[in-house]
Formats: structure tokens, C-alpha cells, sequence
């Protein structure tokens, strides 16, 4: 092979590693802000450069988020004579994709038989709570807390926290999951809710809905490195794809029953077949689905995710169970290799590596030098 060519080839790797090991992304940074949109409703506009993301956190009748993208000129309107407010977009033409979810009810399911699996009961045999929640802290551009009410059929111990973040982040503690400016953190706690029986595991059922001729499906990728979550090399995405926007709700298949949260008080979170023979949307007048009513292009799926895993005791073994997500616009964040798990690979393979490298310079100073030609030509005797 031509050693020119070798030095071509030479130096694009070395430029390729270069850019490989530099940290170029490139992040949509986003401006929050807090806009009153009512009682018991909170709403985060993030503005970036080409549209703006519009986030709504409402607890009555059941806690759900409504997240509206628009161009920059977008902006909505709220009226708050309802409840929850409705919601228009002004104008028409600067809307350009919405989604929904609604956390239908917590269910309470006795699993006699230690299956980890709410299918293995009749639903007639559950126990299922309101999500209806109340706003119990709202004080920073970027956070809201929901909190239970105090009723029969609500323990009032159940929360919902909503983070957003201006540019790309990890959540501060396990499962450290990657936020970035299109999409919003989430955390659901159950404390010291008294269970209905001793063998007690509960779940969460929750709709998806999304704007136009969404396809949904849930796809779970598998990764390398456990890093950022000790024990968990899976992450779960429960996708809505179209031809124009796609939206996401992603998590890691762990959830927490003690704190602080780690390996020793992590357990399993599962989630089963994806129900989509919806004819319309359910009699539930939440924020997200009194929007996408008044919309009429929607499609929607519905799923349950329960917690815990055969042998791993029950919910009062702590009476706790807490448990994140992430879910916001285009394509999830997909986990990468840490900078530890690099460092190790490349002890191994550095040496390797400096050899390869190191000869393919040392092939480019041989062809030069071989090719040198004295200017006067070779000196006879």
C-alpha cells in the first residue's frame, strides 16, 4: 500500500480520536420560567433558540402533565375559570407537537403468591387510589412539588416532583438519570402509607397520550456500564414516534424502598403489554385530557409499571417505595460509556494503541526519507 496513503490514514485517526475524546456536544440551553396558570397548576415555559417548550403540572382530578412545543412566537392562553384551566395556543400556526400523561391511579395489590407480577390477580381484587394532588411547593422557576391530599380513598403521603433543567444534567442521585434541556425529571414517593395487607406491592397505571398518528411502543436498551447505577445495565423507553415529532417517557427498571437510595434498597420495576384499543379518551377530566379532547388528533396508550421483585420482602418491609423517570421530546438520551469505564479500556488497550500509531509515523519518516533527493544530485569519485 502506498505509504503517502498510510500517512493520510494515520493522521484522520488520530484526528477522529481527538474529537472522540473531547466533549462536543452541542445543547439547546433553554431560559425557565415560572407563569401562573391557576390553582393547583404550575407552568414551566422554556424558551430556546428555535421554539419553545411548554410544561403544565396539574393535580386535579388526577395528576398529569401537558407538554406543548411551539415555534418562538408561540404562546398560550389559560383560562382559569376551569378546573383544570383550559388551555389554547396562540396562534394556531405556531403550535407544533404536544403530548400528555396522566397517572391514572396508584394500585394496591395483595401478591399472595410472591410473583412480582399484578397480572397474576384479578383487578376486582385491587386496591386503587386517586392521584389527585395538591401543590405544595412552587418557589423556584424549575421545581414543583405535588402532595396528596388527606382522604379515604388518597394516603396522604403520596408525592410528585417535577424538575426542568436549562441544559444537560444527571440527576444528583441514583438512578442518575440523563436530563437534558427537551425533557423534564420525575419522581413519585410513597412514605408510610399503611398497607391494606401484609403481602401488599403497589403500582402505577398511567396513559400516554400524543399528538396526531403516534405509534407507541416500549423498547428497552441494554448498556455496558453500570457507573451511574450500580447493578442496572437496562434502560426502559416507552416511545410515541410519528413522521414529524416523536416524543418519550424513559427510566431505569429500579426503583428504591428505603433511603438513602442504593444498591442494598433498590428493587425492580416492571412493565407489561402496551394497551392502545382506546376508541376514545377515558371519562377523566384531567389537564391533559380535557386538552387533547378539545385537540381531536390524538393517539394514546396506557401501560402499569409495578414495584418490586419475587423474594425482596414487601412494601412494609419499609413502608416505602420511591421511584424516576424522565420523559420530554425527540429521541431519548441514550447512556454512554462513563469516563472511569474509558479510562479502564484504554489501560488496556493504550499500549496497543501508542504501537499502532507510533509505527505509522514511524512509516511516514521512513517515505520521506527515502524519497529525499539531493539537490546536486549523487557525488561521484
Amino acid at each position: 500500500m502506498d505509504l503517502s496513503f498510510n500517512c493520510r490514514l494515520f493522521a484522520f485517526i488520530l484526528i477522529a480520536l481527538a474529537i472522540f475524546a473531547a466533549d462536543d456536544s452541542k445543547w439547546n440551553k433553554r431560559k425557565l420560567t415560572t407563569v401562573s396558570c391557576g390553582n393547583n397548576c404550575s407552568y414551566i415555559k422554556a424558551e430556546g433558540q428555535s421554539d419553545i417548550l411548554h410544561y403544565l403540572f396539574s393535580g386535579k382530578p388526577a395528576m398529569s402533565i401537558l407538554s406543548i412545543k411551539t415555534d418562538t412566537n408561540g404562546k398560550l392562553l389559560i383560562n382559569t375559570k376551569f378546573s383544570p384551566p383550559q388551555i389554547k395556543v396562540d396562534p394556531d400556526k405556531s403550535f407544533l407537537y404536544a403530548f400528555g400523561i396522566v397517572f391514572d391511579k396508584l394500585i394496591e395489590y395483595n401478591d399472595s403468591k410472591n410473583t412480582a407480577n399484578i397480572e397474576k390477580y384479578d383487578p376486582a381484587e385491587w386496591k386503587n387510589y386517586s392521584t389527585a394532588m395538591e401543590i405544595v411547593s412552587n418557589k423556584q422557576d424549575s421545581v414543583v412539588f405535588f402532595k396528596s391530599y388527606s382522604t379515604d380513598n388518597v394516603p396522604r403521603n403520596i408525592t410528585f416532583s417535577f424538575w426542568n433543567f436549562a441544559d444537560n444534567s444527571r440527576q444528583d442521585i441514583l438512578p442518575h438519570l440523563i436530563v437534558t434541556s427537551n425533557s423534564s425529571l420525575m419522581n413519585l414517593v410513597i412514605n408510610n402509607v399503611k398497607p391494606s395487607f401484609s403481602t401488599s406491592r403497589f403500582a402505577l397505571a398511567a396513559t400516554y397520550i400524543s399528538h396526531g398518528n403516534s405509534r407507541f411502543s416500549i423498547k428497552s436498551e441494554k448498556s455496558l456500564d453500570d457507573e451511574y447505577s450500580p447493578g442496572t445495565f437496562e434502560v426502559a423507553n416507552w416511545l410515541a414516534v410519528s413522521n414529524n415529532h416523536n416524543s418519550f417517557w424513559q427510566w431505569k427498571p429500579v426503583s428504591y424502598f428505603g433511603t438513602p437510595r442504593s444498591t442494598m434498597t433498590s428493587t425492580y420495576v416492571k412493565s407489561y403489554k402496551l394497551n392502545t384499543n382506546f376508541s376514545r379518551l377515558p371519562e377523566n377530566p384531567s389537564l391533559a385530557y380535557s386538552f387533547f379532547t378539545e385537540m381531536g388528533d390524538y393517539n394514546m396508550s396506557s401501560n402499569i409499571l409495578s414495584f418490586g421483585l419475587t423474594d425482596d420482602k414487601f412494601y412494609d418491609r419499609n413502608n416505602y417505595t420511591a421511584w424516576s423517570a424522565t420523559f420530554g421530546y425527540g429521541i431519548p438520551p441514550a447512556e454512554t460509556v462513563s469516563t472511569l469505564a474509558i479510562a479502564i479500556i484504554s489501560v488496556g488497550l493504550g499500549i496497543p494503541a501508542l504501537l499502532f500509531v507510533g509505527g505509522g509515523i514511524y512509516l511516514c519518516l521512513k517515505r520521506r526519507r527515502n524519497d529525499y533527493e539531493p539537490v546536486f544530485g549523487t557525488i561521484s569519485s
